[in-house]
């Protein structure tokens, strides 16, 4: 979609010769999940903490084994809680993975173990390697780091994807969690996580005492690098934090894994979403509260594309705050919908059709071919080779099914029979 050569945008732009002036806005929500990939592909150890999350996840796929680990769910009083599978297009999938092993580990050990013991799975030295994999201490480690992070992410993630939501409050709230990002990135804060990992494995009687190996040398920056600002962290070692003795579990883990996940998932949010989207996203709400300059931003970039009057504009503006948002519990989208008018307000008017267009997510797309692929499935399913043509002639959206305006049977047995 977003190929500056190749991309939707680009043969867009060459198919519409207007729409070379058009900003591009990249879907928020798949952005921030982006964040996420590019932290798990860079970052090795984290990489292979969620190929242990996943091989954890296939093993207990199976309804015996799946059945088990809810027994012993109910039997040590914890709350039923599936393992969630791991994929690249799900936006909360690692943070729910992560908190379901944190929550279920006892049950989870217990289970694999009680399999250990009694021999007759054949998948048993599948079990052994898993438990051996999450009862390393840096599995943990990487685990309750990666979890803390993903609880920030998650709470954007959800926003992001929230249907009452405007640019404004996403931008805020993308600017609120890079900022809770940056100030999480402290000695501080890393040994009050210590303290919870200390407690977790003293629990799960995994030791921590020779967990970490100091380094047999002093990585050096690399030679390419010399006379540049790096401005992200790389593997060379720093010489303020090279002395071996003082190189205990807490610091070695705070240097290694925290500070690293840290560095690089704020690079990546801060490049994935730049000062100029932020600025589009607030120009754009701030255009929808009648916020004059406020919204600049995103008036000058199309004035000349549109002709529009910036002096005409804001009278226009101003006149109708007065008239029809002048209670504090106007609605103003409604409002905006009710009474702006083409012809008396054309530059307002212009101006709210680009606000609009404007795409927070694509997530409420994504759900309607969902649902229209589920549909299409079922019909399937009973042999009718017409699916295909009968879904264009509906044209069904998300919204008609979730909200149960039209029934997702009635429309399977009309197109079966």
């Amino acid at each position: 979609m977003s190929g500056s050569v190749g991309g939707v945008q680009a043969k867009f732009r060459q198919a519409h010769p207007l729409a070379s002036q058009a900003i591009y806005v990249h879907c928020m929500a798949h952005k921030l999940n982006l964040v996420i990939v590019d932290m798990c592909s860079h970052v090795k150890d984290v990489r292979n903490l969620f190929n242990g999350l996943k091989a954890l996840y296939v093993h207990f796929s199976h309804p015996s084994k799946d059945f088990k680990l809810t027994k012993m769910q109910q039997k040590l009083g914890l709350k039923i809680n599936k393992l969630t599978q791991l994929s690249e297009s799900r936006w909360v999938c690692r943070y729910k993975s992560c908190k379901a092993l944190i929550t279920n580990y006892q049950a989870i050990l217990k289970t694999l173990d009680g399999e250990i013991n009694e021999q007759k799975s054949k998948d048993v030295a599948h079990a052994i390697g898993v438990r051996a994999t999450i009862v390393h201490v840096k599995f943990i480690v990487y685990l309750f780091i990666s979890h803390e992070v993903l609880l920030s992410i998650n709470i954007l993630s959800v926003q992001l994807q929230a249907k009452g939501t405007t640019l404004g409050k996403s931008g805020n709230l993308v600017k609120g969690v890079i900022r809770t990002l940056e100030n999480n990135r402290s000695d501080k804060h890393f040994s009050e996580l210590w303290a919870e990992i200390e407690i977790f494995c003293s629990e799960n009687d995994i030791s921590i005492d020779n967990s970490h190996q100091g380094p047999k040398r002093r990585k050096k920056e690399p030679s390419r690098l010399k006379g540049y600002a790096v401005t992200v962290t790389t593997a060379a070692d720093s010489e303020d934090c090279f002395n071996k003795n003082d190189f205990d579990a807490e610091n070695y883990w705070k240097l290694n894994a925290f500070f690293v996940i840290m560095d690089t998932i704020i690079s990546n949010m801060k490049r994935r979403f730049s000062t100029e989207s932020l600025q589009i996203a607030t120009s754009a709400d701030c255009l929808m509260q009648f916020d004059f300059n406020g919204s600049l931003h995103l008036i000058d970039h199309y004035k000349d594309l549109f002709e529009i009057n910036k002096c005409d504009l804001k009278n226009e503006m101003v006149v109708f705050k007065n008239s029809f948002c002048n209670n504090e519990k106007t609605d103003n989208f409604s409002a905006i919908q009710e009474n702006v008018s083409k012809k008396v307000f054309p530059n307002l008017y212009r101006m709210v059709q680009v606000a609009n267009i404007l795409p927070i997510s694509s997530v409420t797309s994504e759900r309607s071919f969902s649902a229209m692929r589920r549909i299409n499935t079922r019909v399937d399913k009973n042999g009718n080779t017409t699916a295909y043509n009968v879904l264009e002639d509906v044209n069904l959206t998300y919204s008609e099914i979730k909200n149960h305006t039209i029934e997702v049977e009635t429309i399977t047995d009309c197109t079966a029979t």
